[in-house]
Order: structure tokens, then C-alpha cells, then sequence
């Protein structure tokens, strides 16, 4: 449930940073595409929450390019 928390706070964030500032409409058109890959991240992982558990301390390339996408994501948000 904390990645689907801070997926949705991502899909938050982004646009309302955005939109604050009052950034021209192709900036806050890219804010909602990261908070849509902020969101899209927690799905992964809510989605293969199980085979996750199973690869703990071995993943495998997805594993790690959406860690990284979400790493960069929520350090971009904050």
C-alpha cells in the first residue's frame, strides 16, 4: 500500500508544482507525464508485489530500470 501512496502523491506533486509556478502548458503537459511514471511505478509493483518478494536480493533488469525510473521520480517530486 506505501507504493500506491506515493505513486498517487507523484501523480500529484508533478502537476501541482507545475501548475504553481505557472510554467508554460508544454512543461506542466511533461509534470503529468512523470506523475503518470511516478503512478505507473507503484502499479509494478503492486502488480508483481508476490514474484518481487520471491526475487528479493536477486532482480532482474525490469526490477532495477523501474527502481532506478522511481529512484529518480520521487527525488524529482521531493
Amino acid at each position: 500500500m506505501r507504493a500506491i501512496h506515493v505513486g498517487f502523491l507523484m501523480l500529484l506533486a508533478f502537476p501541482f508544482i507545475a501548475s504553481a509556478h505557472r510554467w508554460p502548458i508544454g512543461v506542466r503537459a511533461l509534470a503529468w507525464a512523470l506523475g503518470a511514471a511516478g503512478f505507473a511505478v507503484a502499479l509494478y509493483q503492486w502488480w508483481e508485489y508476490q514474484p518481487l518478494l520471491v526475487r528479493a536480493g536477486d532482480p532482474n533488469e525490469i526490477d532495477i530500470a523501474v527502481g532506478v525510473v522511481g529512484l529518480a521520480l520521487l527525488l524529482g517530486a521531493a
